[in-house]
């Protein structure tokens, strides 16, 4: 090892023992070895290589103020001829300006107007970077609204992403304000990078409208200040659903694969489509009050013949039920009561179900025999896997009171019929 360097061979040595050392013990042992052996150049040729980078502060932090200064000048120079990684070695520069006591005037400004170079990032190879400064960088960045480009504007959010924080939340809320499509997919896919209260409450709730969560038994319990949030999915039992009921813009709920007590499930009055997949206690089922929804899906009985998804739905408190224009369910035909379907759901305007399988197009016509009498009923649709020859057999047919449009989806060609009541 007597060609290689002191610290090198110091760092060589650490990752050969059989001695456990921490990587920060050996970083600070080969920034004093650099130091003691007068081998600030090597330091800079190598300034860009993962294992030297904190080697580099650390050295600069310790150094006298002549090595210091040419510790940041020769960064500097490598930086304007070097393209490759430019970047990198102008936010060592950067950092080793910032946190020395003291600098040569000339190379503080010019490390300062280095840095202005990569502000804003153009990707996410700078932002990365400049990540590295911590919140010395946030500081740096531009205002929302400033026209920024929205590849720009993605790499100001994955530095903040990177730098954690109260401070890069701030940052982020200020970008929330500035509402599109795209960062609020962005912002939302950081949630669990941060505090996930304080994250609801500076960030999410900044946005002037979140179309759409999904969210756990983990995330649920701080949605409560989140009036702007419209669509909601709970994926998995949670112990209570009471905090939705405070969510006043919310217009569609999913709940896949509840609790199957529901326990504290409310709504406010702006919910409109609720749909609920899994399998659910029917008596908390039946107690739900929710009078302001319009759209239900739910497959909600489990296979348990004893309770079909319709029987649940038409055992609906009438508050509920009065005021649902739209039916999906996973029934099997024979269990839709379509006798009763007019006095249970006066405002009945389309029923769809998706039954495991419809044994021949006779169950058909005399489900749509029977649904005449509903005179609300406008649309009647059915969904069933694996059924290409009940499709084709419906397509051919001609229904009294009905139209019929048949489509095939998907390579288990899932049979897809609607069919619309003639006038």
């Amino acid at each position: 090892m007597s060609s290689v360097p002191g610290c090198c061979a110091l760092l060589l040595w650490a990752a050969s023992t059989s001695y456990i050392v921490h990587r920060t013990f050996q970083e600070y042992l080969a920034a004093d070895q650099v130091l003691n052996d007068d081998d600030l150049n090597f330091l800079i040729k190598h300034a860009h290589e993962d294992q030297w980078q904190d080697v580099v502060v650390m050295a600069s932090g310790r150094a006298r103020d002549s090595e210091r200064n040419h510790l940041v000048k020769g960064l500097l120079k490598r930086a304007r001829r070097d393209k490759a990684h430019r970047v990198r070695l102008i936010v060592l520069a950067v950092d080793c300006a910032g946190s020395a006591p003291s600098l040569a005037a000339d190379l503080r400004r010019e490390a300062q107007a280095r840095a202005q170079e990569l502000i804003p990032p153009q990707d996410r190879d700078q932002a990365e970077a400049l990540a590295c400064l911590g919140e010395v960088a946030l500081d740096q960045m531009p205002a929302p609204g400033s026209g920024l480009q929205p590849y720009e504007v993605e790499a100001i959010l994955h530095a903040c992403r990177l730098v954690g924080g109260a401070a890069a939340m701030r940052v982020l809320a200020g970008y929330g304000m500035y509402f599109n499509r795209s960062i609020e997919r962005q912002l939302i896919e950081m949630w669990r990078d941060f505090d996930f209260g304080e994250y609801a409450r500076v960030v999410l709730s900044a946005l002037s409208e979140i179309s759409g969560l999904t969210v756990d038994a983990e995330l649920l319990p701080h949605l409560s200040g989140l009036t702007n949030l419209i669509r909601l999915q709970i994926d998995g039992p949670v112990p209570s659903y009471e905090v939705i009921a405070q969510l006043e813009s919310l217009h569609e709920l999913t709940l896949i694969d509840p609790a199957p007590e529901l326990h504290g499930l409310s709504a406010p009055s702006t919910l409109r489509v609720l749909s609920i997949i899994g399998r659910v206690e029917p008596e908390s089922f039946q107690r739900l009050l929710l009078p302001s929804i319009e759209r239900l899906h739910a497959e909600v009985g489990g296979g348990d013949p004893s309770f079909p998804s319709w029987r649940l739905v038409a055992g609906m408190p009438e508050a509920t039920r009065r005021s649902i224009t739209e039916i999906t369910t996973d029934s099997p035909l024979f269990e839709i009561d379509a006798e009763h379907i007019s006095s249970e759901f006066p405002a009945l305007d389309i029923l769809s179900v998706r039954p495991d399988y419809i044994s021949n197009i006779d169950q058909v016509a005399f489900l749509l025999k029977r649904l005449k009498e509903c005179t609300s009923l406008t649309y009647f649709r059915i969904s069933v896997a694996d059924a290409e020859d009940l499709g084709n057999q419906i397509a051919q047919s001609i229904f009294v009171h009905w139209t019929s449009v048949t489509t095939f989806d998907g390579p288990g060609r899932r049979c897809e019929a609607t069919f619309t009541r003639r006038m």
